[in-house]
């Protein structure tokens, strides 16, 4: 049995609307970690845990140019359990850093 050349459309048009009202909902943006120190080092967005696991010699300073800043000292660390906050595969790591002291050889 032959279709006609307008219902075939008009099946493709109930396709077509039919898909674009039972799509699903928009995912996340796919962002795991976020930290803009407005909480002092716990992470305002993390999929992990948001609360640093070791923090030593460093202090959370406001009015830097883009809020809150964290300041390191010279051997100061900071860092958060990876599980849930980054993906080994793939991914974008952002941050703003400026140095304290002109930059040159390494002592």
């Amino acid at each position: 049995m032959r279709m006609g050349r307008g219902l075939v459309r008009i099946l493709a048009l109930g396709a077509c609307l039919f898909g674009a009202t039972a799509a699903p909902a928009p995912q996340d943006s796919g962002l795991l970690f976020q930290l803009d120190f407005g909480h002092a080092l716990t992470a305002d967005t993390a999929r992990g845990d948001p609360a640093p696991n070791i923090a030593d010699r460093v202090k959370v300073l406001p009015d830097g140019s883009r809020g809150n800043y964290l300041q390191l000292a010279d051997d100061g660390v900071v860092w958060w359990h990876a599980p849930g906050n980054i993906y080994a595969q793939r991914g974008t790591l952002s941050f703003f850093w400026r140095a304290r002291e002109p930059l040159g050889k390494a002592p």
